[in-house]
Order: C-alpha cells, then structure tokens, then sequence
C-alpha cells in the first residue's frame, strides 16, 4: 500500500520519479517516511520495534513537494506577505530584521528594501558564511512572531534555506514550517550535559543542516540548556569546525519574564542554572528587544478603548519584571480593579464558561475560554464541572494496557494495576468519559504541517466506537479536522517503574482546563479563569496565566483567602 502511494505521488512528481529507480530506493523511501511517522508519535521508536528493517540512510532526501503548491505559488505567497508585513515593522523590528538579515545579506536593510533599492542585491554570492548569535527578548505582545515571519519570507524569496524550531509543538505552529527542536535536531530524551543530536553526515537531516542559512529557535526560555548546548555540539561536529553552532547563523528568541525550563524536584538554584543564560553560548549571543506592544498601539488608535485596557500592557510587563510589589509582603500583590474574584470552584466555571450549553457546538466561542490552573493536581475536578454543564450524554472510552518487554514478566502485572498508571501529561487516562462539544487536547506529534502536534486543542464534533472527530481550535490551522483512532501511547519517561508499558487509548486529554505551563505559547483572546487556590511557585507563572488574554475584565480569579492578593514569583537573578 505505501509502495503503491510513493509510486502514485512520483508520476505527478518529475524530480521523485527520478530518484525511484528500482524497488530498492523506492521500498527505503517507504521506511523513511513510515519511521519519520513513527517518531513524531513517539520519538524513541524506530521500525526495529516493529520488526522492520531500517531505511538505507545512503539515499538522498526524497523531494518533499506539496503537491497543490508550486515553488513560483509558494514565493508568489512569501513575496504578498512581505509586501504587507514590512511597511508595517515598528522601529525596533526593523533594528532586529536588520541585524539580522544584514548579517546574512550586508546591506540589506527594511528602509532599502521598502524604497525598492535591492533588486539586484542579496543574491548567492553576497551571502556571509562566517556564523552570527542573536538572542531576541519580545515580552508579549511585542510581535516577535510577526518579525521572525517577516524575516523568514524574506530568506526564503532570496532562496536561502530557513529552518524555524521551538521549543514546544504548539509555538512551533505559528511559525511557517516550524517543527519542534526535538524532532528536527533528533535531540534525545532525556538529554544530558554529554549527549549529542541522533544525527549523522549522512543521513537526511544532517544533509539539509549542512545547507541550513539560517536557524530560528523560538520559546528558547523554557529550554533546558542541556538541549542547547546538545545542538552545538552536534552541528561543530556536523561542520567540522570549533565555531558556535558550526558556524551557522542562530536566532534564539523567548521572553525572559515567562516559565524556566522545568526541572522535577529542583531547587531554585537548579532551575536557573539550568536555563539558556546560564549556558557559555549566551554570552555570544548579539543581544536585541523588541520593547513596542503592537497591541497597545492599536488600541490607543480605538476611541472605545477604555483606560484599564490601555493600562493593562503595561501592568503586565511590571507582573512579570517584578517591579509591582505588595504593602506588607512584597510577593503578593494586588490585581487590577476589573479582576472578578471568585471563591468556589463551581462559581469560577460559570463565570467563563457561562452560557457554554447554547454554545457548546461553537469551536470559535469554545476556544476563547480557559481556566489555568498552577498544577496538575485540580485539573480533573475543574474539567468534571464544566463537562456536566454541557447537555447530553457521557461515551465512556477504556484503555487496552499491557506490558511487552522480555525482561519483565507480564504476569505479575495484574490489569487493574496497569488501568491505574499514570504519567503526567504524556499519557492519555484509561478511563475517557467525553461527549460531544468537549475541548480537548492532543498529547502527541501527529503531523505538524497540519497543526495535529502535541499541546493543539480540539472541539468533539462526532464520535463512533473508535473514532473520534474532531475540529482544530488552536494556531493557524483553526478549521482543520482530524479523525482520530486509539493508537499505542507509551508514558514518554525511562524513569517510569514499568518498562515496555503501552497504553491503546486516544491520544487524548479533556481540556477546558490546563497548566499555566502547557498555556505558554497559546493565546485565547476571551475570558480565563486563575484556580490560584494553589498560589503561583515559580518564576514567570503569574506573568504567563495573565497575559493569555488582553483585557483584566476578561480575567476570573478563584482564591482560598478573602482579602483577594496573590503570590508573584519573580527571580531577578534571571532579569539581569
């Protein structure tokens, strides 16, 4: 079936038919692209698992061409953007689209691009070779996105090859084309202070990384320097030489102010140390910040914007900088006026998802209510009580749990005790009760070019015995649909008790509730509800839970004390 596929796709294809001389390359193609699948499910599989022989890395990377979409319609596509996008630079994204871009291309610059000068500049042989570090820090609401974007196309019209990575799957689907900088680097998991990229010369991901111009890295915050550092080390080695990143030009962009790397169990010394400013690289880094709020901008130019709304960019920078401090003790601190307090967890489900049984079935009116919460741990109860607001009945989905390892007998596993693992955010429940109108989220890698990553949030549409139907919420892929059957999940950590666990589940988690963790990189534009009845315990937390939304009318906070403060963590140590 997949040799048929690959050999259908060819004949519309000239430059694949050429590359599938013989069943051999044709049969290899078939196990990359079968393995590349796999891994973005799961990233410690391989086809060994499954008794499958491994692809011949020998071969040339099979041409990857959408097939609705030319190279002409595709830089058509880049240069309308880019048309629209530039004049529209703040002065501070054209300070950073010039260092940046200059860099790679001297003279370029936005004033000349705009004044039409450059027809005849940045081609081929005007490219630097010698490799450059930026570091952009962009709070939100700044546009870090919309210039990254801008340099992008712009590369990309004057053919250079761009690679845009992130940290987590649903930051990487704003960017164009972005991955995750696990799945591209093949960065292991867990990764240490000695690990290298599963990378080699040869194979196909080495092969583009050698082509690579340029090299995006988005959400570098929550990264732990370990994975930097890994990266390095597997590109010098790549490149044969000493430089930073092989010589390749890198742009690390994040925002200080929001969630460190996690680190299970680790002190604050720990958790700092373990984050990009503490690594040797970011002293190479040329150092730029975007400081302008888009948004801020486009509502001084609304007559209707009220003052609080005004106000409330700027109250966020101070949350998350930790400049606004409380009278008695400094961590607590006081929100805005038009925050609504709440003091049970009943009350603070109405208020944000308040009229949700008439508007259940409405992904666009679903998709702008949250509620975050600082743990895990009140996530199933908050969940409980907005899903039995919905009318309609429950589906009750089971989990099929078995252990397959050589070296740990089964037997003495009884099924019961499997139903009953549990493993953080990487593993569905055994017991899923949904029903239709339910949000919920994916927790693993499908397939990133379509928006279908780990952390993407979904509407129920349908459901069967085994098929769920389901309608992208999140990012730039709203409106997709996905239908999705059970599938092996395993718990993602080699610290898990049990080797060789697997649990057949969808993929699935309810989620009209989630961290303050998993909520960074998402935007929800309506109203969010704070379960700060666990107070906020590390940096950047507060910071991150109010900045999902624009206005703090539109924010809902559920406390355990009456005098309506709460805790902001804010380590200065990682603002110097």
């Amino acid at each position: 079936m997949f040799l048929t596929d690959i050999r259908n796709r060819a004949r519309r294809q000239p430059i694949r038919r050429q590359q599938l001389r013989d069943d051999h390359h044709a049969t290899s193609y078939v196990l990359r692209e079968v393995q590349e699948a796999l891994q973005t499910v799961r990233s410690d599989w391989t086809l060994a698992n499954f008794g499958l022989p491994l692809p011949d890395d020998s071969l040339p990377a099979l041409e990857q061409q959408n097939e609705t979409e030319t190279p002409e319609a595709r830089a058509q596509q880049w240069e309308g953007r880019l048309q629209t996008s530039l004049p529209l630079l703040n002065t501070n994204q054209r300070h950073a689209f010039d260092e940046i871009v200059g860099s790679l291309l001297p003279g370029v610059s936005v004033s000349a691009l705009l004044q039409g000068s450059l027809s005849a500049v940045a081609g081929p042989s005007m490219l630097t070779r010698s490799g450059r570090l930026f570091f952009l820090d962009a709070p939100g609401g700044t546009g870090k996105t919309f210039v990254l974007s801008a340099i992008q196309d712009f590369l990309r019209t004057r053919r250079k090859q761009v690679i845009a990575v992130a940290t987590s799957a649903v930051a990487a689907v704003l960017l164009d084309g972005g991955r995750t900088a696990h799945s591209v680097f093949k960065i292991p998991i867990p990764v240490s202070a000695e690990s290298t990229c599963s990378f080699s010369a040869n194979s196909d991901t080495g092969r583009t990384l050698q082509q690579v111009d340029l090299i995006i890295w988005d959400e570098i915050v929550m990264c732990h320097r370990h994975c930097i550092e890994t990266v390095d080390r597997s590109l010098r080695d790549l490149m044969q030489t000493y430089r930073p990143f092989g010589g390749k030009f890198l742009v690390l962009a994040g925002d200080f102010r929001q969630i460190l790397p996690a680190v299970p169990g680790g002190s604050r010394g720990q958790i700092v140390s373990a984050w990009v400013k503490a690594s040797p690289l970011y002293r190479e880094c040329r150092f730029l910040r975007l400081t302008e709020n888009m948004r801020l901008a486009a509502l001084r130019a609304d007559p209707a914007a009220d003052v609080e709304a005004l106000n409330f960019p700027e109250f966020l920078l101070s949350v998350g900088e930790g400049r606004l401090q409380g009278e008695q003790r400094p961590e607590w601190i006081s929100l805005p006026q038009s925050v609504a307090f709440e003091h049970t967890i009943r009350n603070l489900c109405l208020k944000v998802f308040q009229g949700i049984r008439d508007n259940h079935a409405d992904p666009a009116w679903l998709t702008k209510r949250v509620i975050l919460t600082t743990k895990n741990r009140p996530l199933e109860e908050v969940n409980e009580v907005i899903g039995n607001m919905i009318l309609g009945s429950y589906r009750t989905y089971l989990s099929a749990d078995k252990v397959e390892n050589e070296d740990t007998n089964a037997l003495i596993y009884p099924t019961e005790m499997l139903n009953t693992l549990t493993a953080g955010s990487a593993l569905p429940d055994h017991k899923l009760k949904l029903k239709k109108g339910f949000i919920v989220m994916l927790l693993c890698n499908l397939d990133p070019a379509t928006g279908h990553v780990n952390g993407a949030r979904y509407v129920i549409e349908n459901m069967t015995n085994n098929l769920l139907f389901l309608h992208v919420t999140t990012g730039s892929h709203q409106g997709n649909r996905l239908c999705l059957p059970r599938m092996p999940c395993g718990p993602g950590d080699d610290n898990f008790p049990i080797p060789g666990f697997t649990r057949t589940q969808f993929p699935i988690r309810t989620c009209f509730a989630l961290t303050t963790n998993k909520a960074q990189g998402q935007s929800f534009g309506g109203r969010i509800g704070l379960d700060l009845r666990d107070h906020c315990f590390s940096h950047g937390q507060l910071y991150v839970a109010l900045s999902r939304t624009t206005h703090p009318g539109n924010v809902t906070v559920l406390t355990r004390e009456s005098n309506e403060t709460t805790r902001n963590v804010v380590y200065p140590e990682v603002l110097q």
